[in-house]
């Protein structure tokens, strides 16, 4: 499995944490896996150390596909920002970006204006 570069840090830091800490260490981490081409899925990696357990005496991974979910997630947040119809941002959208560049602006020199019209 090759994780993508971006997901490949947190992925690397969740092995570390239940080879190297203390036993009953777990963690779980969701990473990015490139199949191939343009090819990518949403893994969630599950890990606990049982070293300790005479019955396992190793470390427990899990790996569960989690791309459909991470899909519609997706597509709901893109949903309550933008239009289904043009594409644009929503109202709220908009309010929050002109919310944030005033407060942005506030600490500086540059100002911010925004005209709206309802009609």
């Amino acid at each position: 499995m090759l994780f993508t570069p971006d997901t490949q840090s947190q992925v690397d830091a969740c092995l570390r944490k239940v080879t190297v800490a203390d036993p009953n260490a777990s963690t779980i981490v969701e990473a990015t896996c490139a199949l191939g081409g343009s090819e990518e899925r949403t893994i969630e990696m599950a890990g606990v150390n049982l070293l300790h357990s005479p019955d396992v005496e190793g470390i427990a991974l899990n790996f569960v596909d989690r791309t459909a979910l991470r899909r519609a997630l997706d597509l709901a947040e893109w949903q309550a920002r933008f239009d289904s119809l043009t594409g644009l941002p929503n109202r709220r959208t908009l309010e929050s970006a002109v919310g944030n560049s005033s407060a942005a602006a506030k600490g500086s020199r540059r100002s911010s204006r925004c005209w709206t019209s309802t009609t």
